[in-house]
């Protein structure tokens, strides 16, 4: 069964860069093939060439002009064309004989997630391939105990929207402070006692309870920081991916 790499997250978060790089790490460490499809209509430049591209079917400033709509209104046409041609699509990522598909998902995540199409397509591909969510975060959104519970706040509903595992991915390491960084690699007890800590009032309790709600429903809690940019960290994406599907990782 193929192996499919769903990369989220916000704009400028690096996403495409992850992609491409990716690609070039699995393929040169590992030996194995690996397609790539893009999933966003809106694109202008890809630093990849894909091998199945969404702007085939349907292109987002193509309909702002047929269609007289601002951005956000022909993507969100756009995603209605891809969710009625989610069949074909499907069946031709499945025809891409590679070991590895990632799959390259629009800047304007709230638009793929929380629309019919982000959800239709995942749900389809998932009947017939292994899935796995990289929610990739800008480490510049990652510097404080609230940034760091919102983006896991965030992985929990990537995978509840979208019924397949996720891991949290900071990248842009170079941004970080030691801090920082101890924060996000420290567990959700360190999140826990940095709240306690800090005396945030209001704050810290919504904190607080949010830690609990991500203990409660996250299914994989061990987040990774990386560069895109400098592949650096690409080794333990590798090790990870191979972890959640495999019934013997240790993924806490």
């Amino acid at each position: 069964m193929k192996t499919g790499i769903v990369v989220l997250g916000p704009a400028g978060c690096g996403k495409s860069t992850l992609v491409a790089n990716l690609k070039k790490w699995i393929e040169r460490s590992v030996g194995l093939s690996v397609g790539i499809v893009n999933l966003d209509p809106g694109v202008r430049y890809l630093p990849y060439r894909p091998d199945l591209d969404v702007r085939d079917i349907v292109r987002v400033v193509d309909i702002m002009d047929s269609e007289k709509l601002g951005p956000n209104g022909a993507f969100i046409r756009a995603m209605d064309i891809i969710a009625t041609k989610c069949g074909d699509m499907v069946e031709n990522i499945m025809n891409l004989e590679k070991d590895y598909i990632l799959i390259d998902t629009p800047g304007q995540m709230e638009l793929f997630i929380f629309t019919r199409a982000g959800p239709t397509v995942i749900n389809r591909l998932h009947e017939h391939m292994k899935l796995l969510g990289l929610l990739l975060m800008d480490a510049s959104l990652t510097t404080s105990v609230s940034d760091i519970v919102t983006a896991r706040l965030l992985l929990v509903i990537v995978q509840l929207r979208l019924g397949i595992p996720g891991v949290l991915v900071i990248n842009k390491a170079d941004l970080l402070s030691k801090e920082s960084y101890d924060l996000i690699l420290g567990g959700l007890e360190r999140l826990e006692r940095t709240v306690e800590e800090t005396d945030e009032g209001l704050l810290g309790q919504i904190s607080e309870t949010l830690i609990d709600l991500i203990r409660a429903t996250e299914t994989v809690c061990r987040p990774i920081i990386i560069s895109a940019k400098r592949s650096e960290g690409l080794e333990i994406v590798y090790d990870i991916i191979h972890e959640v599907f495999c019934t013997c990782g240790d993924m806490t």
